[in-house]
C-alpha cells in the first residue's frame, strides 16, 4: 500500500535567495508559476548565478567602478579587484579593422604586457564583444526540479586582447575584462534562441530579482569581488585543435583546469571557441537549496564562449 502523494504548491516555495513565500527561485532554479571563475597573459571571462524575485541589492548605478592593481596577480593567487576603472560606452566596430580601443577594463599590468608582446612580434588582437559570444548556463536540481527552470547568462560588454606568436599557437593568450553588474539575465531572445529546457520566458520582476540576488552578499558578492577571471594560455595544438591551461578566479579563488579549444588565426583574424565546467564548492561558493535540498541548484555550471578579433595595429594605450 503506497500513500497519496501530497501536492506542493508552487508559488509557496521559498527561494534560497529570498525568504518570502511565493518568491520565484532562480540561479536555475527559479519556480515557474504558470507550472511549475596565473600569469600576465590570459582569457578572461566571467561566470556568474543569478538569485530570485523579492528583496535584494539596488541595481547597478552608472557611478565608476574602483581602479584595477597596479600588478598582475601570480597564477595562484586571485586577481586584485581594488579600484576597477570606469566603463564608458563601447564604440561601433568597423567591418575591416580592430574595434576602437577601449581598454579600460583592463588591469595596467596587462596592457603593459600586450605593449611588450606587441613589440616583440607576433600579432596582437583586440577581441570585439560585439562580434563574440559568452554563456553561462546554471541548471535546476533536486527531486522538485521540473518545479524550477534553467537560466542563461550573457555578458555582452567586455574589454579584450589577445595576441598570437608568428609561428604555431603555444604560448598564444589573451585576456578580457568585465563587470558583474554588467551581465544580463535571461535575455528573452537568447532563451528562445537556446530552446529545450530553457526556452521557457521569464517576467522581468524574475530577471531583475536574479541579478539582485547575484550581486549580493549571499549570492556572488559583487561589492567585494566585482570581477570574475579566468585566464587561459595554450600548452599544445596546432589550428584548429588546441589545448589551454584556464586559471579560473572567482570568489577570491583560483583553480586551474585544461581547456580544448577550436581556434582560427591568421594576419586579418581570431576566432576561438570552447566549453568549460566548473563547481561553485570549489570556489567556496554554497549552491543553493531549499526544503532539504528537495530544490536546488546544481553546483555544476558550464560556460561557452566564441571569441572573435580583429588585428590592433595602434599602440595598446
Amino acid at each position: 500500500m503506497t500513500a497519496n502523494p501530497v501536492p506542493v504548491r508552487v508559488d509557496a516555495l521559498p527561494s534560497p535567495y529570498c525568504p518570502q513565500a511565493g518568491c520565484a527561485p532562480a540561479a536555475g532554479i527559479h519556480a515557474d508559476r504558470r507550472r511549475h571563475r596565473r600569469s600576465a597573459g590570459g582569457l578572461v571571462l566571467l561566470l556568474a548565478l543569478g538569485g530570485c524575485a523579492g528583496t535584494g541589492v539596488p541595481p547597478a548605478s552608472d557611478g565608476a567602478t574602483p581602479d584595477m592593481a597596479a600588478s598582475r596577480p601570480p597564477a595562484v593567487a586571485a586577481p586584485s579587484r581594488a579600484g576597477l576603472p570606469a566603463m564608458p560606452a563601447a564604440a561601433a566596430p568597423s567591418a575591416n579593422t580592430s574595434p576602437a580601443a577601449d581598454l579600460s577594463l583592463l588591469r595596467p599590468a596587462i596592457r603593459t604586457h600586450y605593449r611588450e608582446l606587441q613589440a616583440s612580434g607576433g600579432q596582437l588582437y583586440q577581441l570585439d564583444p560585439a562580434r563574440s559570444e559568452l554563456r553561462i548556463y546554471a541548471f535546476r536540481a533536486g527531486l522538485a526540479a521540473r518545479l524550477g527552470h534553467n537560466h542563461i547568462l550573457a555578458v555582452q560588454r567586455f574589454s579584450g586582447l589577445a595576441w598570437a606568436p608568428a609561428k604555431g599557437l603555444r604560448g598564444a593568450s589573451a585576456d578580457v575584462g568585465f563587470r558583474l553588474r554588467e551581465l544580463q539575465v535571461d535575455p528573452p531572445a537568447l532563451r528562445a534562441e537556446t530552446g529545450g529546457g530553457f526556452a521557457s520566458p521569464l517576467d522581468p520582476e524574475a530577471v531583475q530579482g536574479t541579478l539582485d540576488h547575484l550581486l549580493s552578499e549571499q549570492g556572488f558578492d559583487a561589492a567585494s569581488h566585482p570581477w570574475i577571471e579566468v585566464s587561459a594560455t595554450v600548452e599544445t595544438g596546432e589550428a584548429p585543435l588546441a589545448v589551454a591551461d584556464f586559471a579560473l578566479s572567482l570568489h577570491g579563488e583560483t583553480h586551474h583546469q585544461r581547456v580544448p579549444l577550436r581556434v582560427q588565426v591568421d594576419e586579418r583574424h581570431l576566432e576561438v571557441s570552447g566549453t568549460l565546467a566548473f563547481r561553485q564548492g570549489d570556489y567556496g561558493i554554497k549552491p543553493y537549496a531549499v526544503m532539504g535540498g528537495l530544490l536546488a541548484v546544481d553546483d555544476l555550471v558550464v560556460v561557452e564562449f566564441h571569441l572573435r578579433g580583429l588585428p590592433l595595429a595602434a599602440a595598446v594605450p
